[in-house]
């Protein structure tokens, strides 16, 4: 193929990576589920006063907030004020980022091996699964994967070209990465360009360092002058056991001692493999391994070393670095997302330096064909099905959202007991979900089942609690502790939703059971009655039988105990907040609104109920043919 063939290519490559990232981009919201993004928004908020985070975040790099503060209060100036909003806007911003990160990939390889190796690095990490998964967060990686990219290929064409005072260029697109995160890898990347030109040409090298110095210093002296930033230990973390705690305690001995544990570092590394890793785990280090010996066995084409140096700085460098604070694991497998983009170029010329290296006989093409088949087969089709698949899933409504609409509309504000999974969505502050009313959240963690339901509902005050279906499904266990409460509704698939499956109860049962059908469409479940001084308040409980097509009313009378005289009566829908139309899950319990009748000083009375088509006058009959149900009545005897 032709330069120009290899350019469209690359345009479509880069045209399906955009499609899958901006499908998925706008997953959950306006639920946040990232637990860094609402951080970071939060961050900025606290520079205006609008939030209070105590230490929670001090001291962060301060672009990034910058950038989202200032893309905040412009929405703001528009009518735009929620948190999810905002949110959605640094995620397009993520997309086009991660789109940038995605071409300089593709132009590092090509500088350093050819068309072939830009479209292997390239191909690798758009179908990456955990790559595209962090791709569209607004949060600072993206930004540290498009500033290390864009040092790499910078360094390569600095070395390759010379063109030393690209080097240069490279040491400012690690001061801005530095502003926007702690992350110094993309410095490294230019520092060694710059000491590789020091090798050949010392007064050269020396310009070159003593400008790099020179950008350091500025970012020092912004970073811990002006901006008064805190350097190692931008947050603390509630959890007085957790490691960044740690660190501040023991202080910089701790962070020496971590990067000097190989047991650590080796794990850091081995995560930098697995965003690309095949179904066997043996297809990159093979290929790199065939690289590696093709390398040393090239007696002409081969590859620049100092390319592939900077790529394997670039590798272990960074999960290095983060090893003097963390331990990766799935969970924080985005910190070594930096190092996955020079891996995706190694690869790349691996794969190059192969193909250079065989001899030009048509075996050994066909053996090569046939291990480029084995790579398409074990990594490169399983992660982009893996990828598709997340992709897929995003596009689906999230359940967190669809409850704390459902909780609007259904419920009376209360405490709420939670499981993990779902501790943000009664919290406004955290999630970007702005209820129409206030509820009160506790996440029980693990501890659900072990109390009795009485230190929940009494000695806690909940009145809601959410459990996860697995728990109330299969643990047989649970069955006497939640028939004491009432089931309200079940948040199942199908339809099909993001999030964990969970039920809702309310603690308190129903004061008194009742049954009653109307017209095979509605049942009454029951009431809770209070009974005061001159008045009657009642509530009712429901349940559709068949998701009813019409918007029933209900209608409340005090009547004589042998007559229909209305002594007095409340009409109005069971539910405002939800019209009878809207019960469509036959399996929920509705809890209607309160109704205040006017008792005076009357006895020998009865409250009766009964639901009509407020359009038409038509009622709703029971199986006996009586279109309405006797609630309570009033003897004179008792009064």
């Amino acid at each position: 193929m032709s330069a120009r063939h290899f350019t469209v290519v690359r345009l479509i490559l880069l045209a399906l990576y955009m499609a899958m990232l901006l499908h998925s981009h706008a997953f959950s919201l306006p639920y946040i589920d990232h637990p860094d993004e609402p951080s970071l928004y939060l961050a900025g908020q606290v520079w205006i006063g609008a939030f209070e985070m105590g230490s929670h975040m001090r001291g962060y790099p301060p672009a990034y907030l910058a950038l989202e503060l200032g893309i905040a209060q412009l929405l703001r100036a528009l009518g735009f004020s929620e948190m999810s909003q905002t949110i959605n806007v640094m995620r397009w911003i993520a997309m086009l980022v991660s789109g940038g990160t995605l071409w300089l990939i593709f132009s590092a390889a090509r500088e350093a091996a050819g068309d072939w190796a830009s479209l292997l690095a390239g191909i690798t990490w758009l179908t990456a699964p955990i790559v595209v998964s962090h791709s569209v967060y607004a949060t600072t990686d993206p930004v540290v994967c498009f500033a290390m990219a864009w040092s790499l290929w910078l360094s390569i064409v600095a070395l390759r070209r010379e063109r030393p005072h690209w080097a240069l260029i490279g040491m400012g697109v690690g001061a801005m990465a530095v502003l926007v995160k702690f992350m110094v890898v993309p410095s490294l990347l230019a520092g060694v360009t710059a000491l590789l030109f020091w090798l050949r040409d010392r007064k050269l090298g020396m310009r070159l360092l003593a400008g790099q110095l020179a950008i350091v210093s500025i970012t020092a002296f912004l970073l811990f002058g002006v901006l008064r930033t805190e350097g190692q230990f931008p947050y603390e973390d509630p959890n007085p056991d957790a490691e960044v705690n740690l660190i501040q305690r023991e202080g910089v001995q701790s962070m020496l001692y971590n990067l000097a544990n190989a047991r650590r570092v080796l794990n850091n590394i081995g995560y930098v493999f697995v965003p690309v890793r095949d179904i066997y785990g043996i297809a990159v280090p093979l290929w790199l391994l065939s690289g590696a010996i093709a390398w040393l066995m090239a007696r002409s084409a081969r590859i620049d070393w100092r390319v592939i140096l900077l790529c394997l700085i670039g590798i272990l460098a960074v999960p290095w670095i983060m090893a003097s604070f963390t331990e990766i694991g799935l969970q924080r497998i985005r910190d070594v997302l930096p190092a996955v983009t020079a891996l995706c170029v190694l690869l790349g010329i691996a794969a190059a330096q192969v193909w250079r290296a065989l001899p030009r006989k048509r075996l050994f093409y066909w053996l090569y064909g046939g291990a480029v088949a084995l790579w398409i087969g074990l990594a490169i089709l399983p992660n982009l099905m893996a990828t598709l698949a997340l992709v897929s899933e995003r596009a689906f409504p999230d359940r967190r959202v669809e409850l704390r609409q459902w909780a609007d509309a259904s419920l009376e504000a209360g405490w709420v007991a939670v499981p993990h999974s779902y501790e943000k969505v009664f919290n406004p502050f955290w999630s970007g979900l702005k209820g129409a009313q206030w509820f009160d959240w506790l996440n029980y963690g693990h501890t659900f089942g072990k109390e009795p339901l009485s230190y929940w509902r009494d000695q806690r005050g909940v009145l809601y609690i959410i459990l996860p279906a697995d728990q109330v499904l299969r643990d047989s266990r649970m069955n006497e502790y939640l028939a004491q409460m009432l089931p309200l509704k079940a948040f199942l698939n199908p339809p099909y939703r993001r999030g964990e499956e969970v039920f809702v109860y309310r603690t308190v049962p129903i004061q008194t059971p009742l049954e009653a059908n109307f017209g095979d469409q509605i049942a009454l479940l029951g009431m809770d009655l209070r009974l005061e001084a001159e008045s009657l308040r009642v509530r009712l409980y429901w349940r559709a039988q068949q998701p009813p097509q019409r918007d029933y009313s209900l209608y409340l009378h005090l009547t004589p105990l042998a007559s229909r005289q209305i002594l007095a009566q409340q009409d109005g829908p069971p539910k405002a907040r939800r019209p009878t139309s809207s019960w469509q899950d036959t399996d929920e319990r509705l809890i209607g609104d309160w109704f205040t009748l006017n008792l005076s000083e009357a006895c020998d009375v009865r409250l009766i109920a009964g639901l009509y088509d407020s359009a038409t006058g038509e009622r709703l009959r029971l199986p006996d043919g009586a279109d309405y149900v006797e609630l309570w009545r009033k003897p004179c005897a008792n009064f």
